[in-house]
């Protein structure tokens, strides 16, 4: 599995949240659902606007166990302080991440390399995980594009 360690100093997101269950990979299913909801009504041009360019990020954070699920967020890098109505915003502490690359179209080759790296990274890697969201980064370009390039970044911390 091939990956990178980057440390990265801490950064502010802007954007719109929903909770999804993980039970039988429901999230698979449900956030590119969200992701095109969210592309139709608008409500991704406005993130990005607040970001100023085309770069995009999704946070999986506040996992919970109990009720097998996380919330999930769709946002740009802002330090906007006025923010849209239903919109959040969250500060992405300082860590360091073990970053994966996707090469192809979405969302196939990025849930490819969740779930494999969730299967199978903290298996074989001298890490535990960090106390930080998972991060999808999606660049500005082609989506849909077998060439496009996005990363899912996990935090971690040498065991």
């Amino acid at each position: 599995m091939k990956y990178k360690i980057v440390e990265k100093k801490d950064f502010r997101i802007v954007g719109v949240a929903r909770k999804f269950s993980v039970i039988d990979g429901d999230q698979f299913t449900k956030i590119p659902l969200f992701w095109g909801e969210i592309c139709k009504n608008g409500l991704l041009h406005k993130i990005l606007e607040l970001a100023g360019n085309g770069d995009s990020y999704a946070l999986c954070a506040d996992f919970s166990l109990s009720e097998q699920s996380f919330t999930y967020i769709i946002a740009a890098k802002s330090n906007a302080t006025e923010l849209p109505e239903g919109f959040i915003s969250r500060t992405i502490p300082a860590a360091t991440w073990a970053v994966f690359e996707a090469i192809g179209p979405l969302p196939t080759q990025l849930q490819s390399i969740i779930q494999q790296a969730n299967a199978d990274f903290f298996t074989m890697e001298p890490f535990i995980h960090g106390n930080a969201p998972e991060i999808e980064f999606y660049p500005d370009g082609n989506t849909s594009s077998p060439d496009y390039r996005c990363e899912y970044w996990i935090p971690v911390i040498a065991k």
